[in-house]
């Protein structure tokens, strides 16, 4: 793995892309499970 070359600069960026796929991910969830929900409704 990257942290145990020394390389910490190159392992916290794929940890920051990790990080922002699931937020991204998450959100994405959200929005069709509330569009979802609207489109019952009516």
């Amino acid at each position: 793995s990257e942290v145990a070359a020394g390389k910490m600069e190159q392992a916290y960026g794929y940890v920051a892309i990790i990080v922002i796929f699931s937020f991204v991910v998450v959100l994405l969830m959200n929005y069709f499970t509330m569009s979802g929900q609207r489109k019952r409704k009516k």
